[in-house]
């Protein structure tokens, strides 16, 4: 009980009740958290059935100039209802990490940041590492408040009661329910990054970024993460996590800020046979297309969680801004696979360059090539574990085998095109510089 009080602490003072002040708050702010979170949204999809039902005058006694001004005015006041919302999440994060400040671990130990472009196999890699008794990630029961983990963990078990596990929208062989990881921590970039929707979500940071109020949110960030994934007992941890676990598809252009941020970091890059992966990328974005076509609102979710490389949203990848040109013109044509190879060779040329010729980044830095892991599944999952110092055991190699299901494969061209020769080029020079 939060209130039993005992006769010693008249005598020894209000250290004993500061826990139990801090437990009182605690209790303070989820019973908020409960009524932004339980009833916020289903009050929000009211608005939204209301304002699609509300009959609209379509008489010559509203112009178009009052539909312009009225749809300019719901915009703003979107705008403005968003602005609050964010401004309530900020503050309850400092206020979450002010009472937790002193039961949240004090270093961050060789954080594992799992990168690389999108369908390259870093998802499961980031499910099989998350599953390390001495690991933890963002996860999806973190969501929708992925800022306060603490306060939200309160509730999500209830916020996600009869929620099974499923197959991935990506319509691929990784199935997920609230317990799987994912690329959470782009929400944190998202909002310390200037100029983010304009293109600066790809945006090639080295070790002269300099942006402390986001490397100060990621490292709060983290260090809740390691706590709330912890061994717990209500209000209680007995042992947190040692080591965190990130995936994220932009990280690919900011590994030497990261590791600015963190001297200690080790960083897994993710690369793929080109021909497949566009496939699979032109695959994948048909299949969002859809999903778009079905739910309004699914572009939106997709940009709240920073991810524009599929779907109604996509957006071009400008690390090489010529090469962004081209994959544009591409994709204007109708041509999917052609601008995502497009893609590819800007991305991996990149690597190739300013990554795998830096001797420092290097010692940091494992290459996994998603042919040979799927070849070699059980040795290079040993060898990953071996490069992010973690400890290997029979049981763990067991249940990570267990995850792996097989690969859809593509047929090859018979006759190669420039582009794909390129392609193929820089993929087996990277693969023979970076892989063990």
């Amino acid at each position: 009980m939060i209130f039993v009080s005992f006769q010693a602490d008249a005598y020894i003072g209000l250290g004993p009740l500061v826990p139990v002040v801090g437990s009182f708050l605690i209790f303070l702010f989820v019973v908020l958290i409960a009524v932004i979170g339980v009833l916020g949204y289903p009050i929000k999809r009211l608005i939204s059935v209301l304002k699609k039902n509300h009959p609209t005058d379509d008489s010559d006694q509203r112009s178009k100039n009052n539909k312009e001004l009225n749809f300019q005015s719901r915009r703003k006041i979107t705008r403005q209802l968003n602005a609050i919302a964010t401004s309530v999440s900020d503050n309850l994060a400092e206020v979450e990490t002010l009472i937790l400040r002193r039961r949240l671990p004090t270093e961050i130990n060789k954080p594992i940041f799992i990168c690389g472009l999108a369908r390259s196999n870093t998802t499961l890699l980031t499910h099989i590492l998350n599953s390390h008794p001495e690991t933890g990630s963002f996860l999806y029961r973190d969501l929708p408040f992925p800022s306060i983990p603490y306060f939200w963990s309160f509730f999500n078990s209830s916020y996600y009661r009869g929620k099974s596990i499923e197959r991935r929208i990506h319509r691929d062989a990784i199935w997920v329910d609230p317990n799987s990881p994912d690329a959470f921590e782009e929400i944190i970039w998202k909002k310390k990054l200037s100029g983010y929707f304009d293109g600066n979500f790809c945006e090639y940071l080295d070790e002269s970024y300099d942006n402390p109020l986001l490397e100060s949110a990621l490292r709060e960030s983290i260090r809740k993460i390691l706590f709330v994934r912890g061994d717990r007992k209500f209000l209680f941890v007995r042992k947190r996590k040692a080591r965190y676990i990130s995936k994220g598809n932009y990280n690919l252009f900011r590994l030497k800020c990261i590791l600015k941020f963190f001297p200690d970091s080790r960083f897994i890059l993710c690369i793929r046979n080109p021909i497949d992966q566009s496939l699979s990328m032109a695959r994948v974005h048909q299949e969002f297309i859809q999903l778009g076509l079905a739910d309004q609102s699914f572009s939106k979710k997709l940009s709240h969680l920073g991810h524009f490389e599929f779907g109604p949203n996509r957006k071009p990848l400008t690390i090489n801004p010529d090469g962004s040109r081209i994959t544009e013109a591409y994709w204007a044509e109708g041509e999917d696979y052609k601008g995502y190879l497009q893609q590819w060779i800007d991305v991996y040329s990149f690597v190739l360059d300013n990554y795998l010729s830096d001797d420092n980044l290097g010692q940091h830095l494992l290459v996994v090539d998603h042919e040979k892991f799927f070849a070699e599944i059980k040795c290079q999952i040993t060898q990953i574990l071996e490069f992010c110092r973690l400890k290997s055991t029979s049981t763990f190699l067991e249940k990570a085998l267990e995850q792996v299901s097989n690969e859809s494969r593509y047929e090859q061209p018979t006759e190669q095109s420039d582009q794909e020769k390129r392609a193929q080029d820089i993929y087996a020079e990277i693969v023979s510089r970076g892989t063990p």
